[in-house]
């Protein structure tokens, strides 16, 4: 559901920070929005997944070992959480972490550099159903803001200070039931606009106007699916941000909106596969220079879309395994210059698929021996000391 992503060598980049928001190709998954501090980094991605039902969110790092080992639990509650965002939030050189969680408020967590973390504080004191999340300098003044995608209650955005500190207003009227959000400028007035995923109702796109006001949302198209998830990226080779998005149900496909640089879109079906898809991260997977994007599935196989640069995909599973997947983040974990997954599951344990360069996800292993109700996942460098 949700997130902001990187490359392959995990060169933190953030998807719609100030300057161009999308660079067009660009596997956009590994985070790191809002000013990146130079220094020395550790090569291999950490990773924060955001757990439900009660339970402590967790961080995962040290692959150089050969296996993920868990650093650290994200502060000391416990909550009902749904995504985490990783951005630099306070002006340190530490990444931190922005949770949503569903009937509680929001927390901000702050990063100490080696792979831990802050007890946690509200980022306000109202109270959501969230769930996407997506961070981006929203109103021009250089700090990182935050647009939170909510379920029947308005989308809410909530500017930053610099300092860890937020302001929130609602993004608009609208009260969908909304999934997850993407950032980007999609009507290339260099302002950044939010693209919303929403059930069952159509998919919204907010025009930006560069002092953190929206436009009143337009339907993105006329499709009425149950979208869990949405990805930022190039499919079409055209230089503009199109967006993917999974769609939750048995009779809906995944859906590829092509932008047309002005703040409209198209659609057409990804695939002729209707899965209850639940999440989706974008990234070279074989390394043809294309876009491809990894889907995750609930209960069924997750998919490998591979991308012709054109629209168009080649489907595949990415394993046999079906398990309860939610969410799914790129990057090169063992740093061989091929993107790897991470799913996260629900009920069991979060597994690790690594890309052989060719789309293929030969070797697939639980990404740590603890199994809890995992449904965000966000990949950054925690280990910067």
């Amino acid at each position: 559901m949700r997130a902001c992503i990187a490359t392959v060598l995990l060169i933190l980049l953030a998807v719609g920070c100030r300057m161009p928001p999308f660079d067009a190709g660009l596997s956009l998954d590994v985070a790191g929005v809002g000013d990146e501090p130079s220094g020395s980094a550790e090569l291999f991605p950490d990773v924060v997944v955001a757990n439900a039902n009660s339970q402590l969110d967790r961080v995962y790092g040290d692959f150089d070992s050969g296996a993920f080992s868990l650093l650290s639990d994200v502060g000391l509650d416990a909550n009902d959480s749904q995504s985490v965002e990783l951005a630099y939030l306070d002006g340190d050189p530490h990444l931190d972490a922005v949770v949503t969680n569903f009937g509680w408020v929001n927390r901000l967590y702050l990063g100490d550099g080696s792979g831990g973390f802050s007890a946690g504080v509200d980022i306000s004191s109202v109270q959501n159903d969230s769930y996407g999340i997506a961070a981006g300098d929203l109103n021009g003044d250089t700090h990182t803001d935050l647009f939170i995608a909510n379920a029947g209650q308005a989308n809410r955005v909530y500017f930053g200070d610099g300092t860890g500190l937020f302001t929130g207003s609602e993004a608009s009227t609208d009260t969908n039931n909304s999934w997850d959000v993407v950032l980007s400028d999609f009507d290339s007035d260099g302002n950044l606009d939010a693209f919303v995923g929403n059930e069952g109702t159509p998919n919204r796109i907010y025009l930006g106007d560069g002092t953190g006001s929206f436009l009143a949302g337009a339907d993105a198209t006329g499709h009425t699916y149950n979208t869990r998830g949405v990805a930022l990226g190039d499919f079409t080779g055209d230089g503009r941000a199109d967006v993917f998005a999974a769609n939750f149900g048995f009779a809906d496909p995944n859906l590829l909106y092509i932008s047309d640089g002005t703040g409209g879109f198209s659609s057409l079906n990804a695939s002729t596969d209707t899965l209850p898809s639940t999440a989706v991260a974008a990234g070279d997977l074989n390394n043809d220079g294309n876009l491809d994007a990894f889907v995750a599935n609930d209960s069924e196989p997750n998919l490998v879309y591979l991308g012709d640069g054109s629209g168009s995909f080649v489907v595949s599973q990415a394993s046999a395994a079906a398990n309860a997947s939610m969410d799914v983040a790129l990057a090169d974990f063992d740093l061989d210059g091929n993107l790897d997954a991470f799913v996260t599951n629900f009920g069991g344990s979060n597994r690790v698929y690594f890309g052989d360069g060719t789309g293929n996800f030969p070797t697939v292993v639980a990404a740590s021996a603890d199994a809890r109700s995992s449904t965000g996942v966000a990949v950054g460098n925690l280990n910067n000391q």
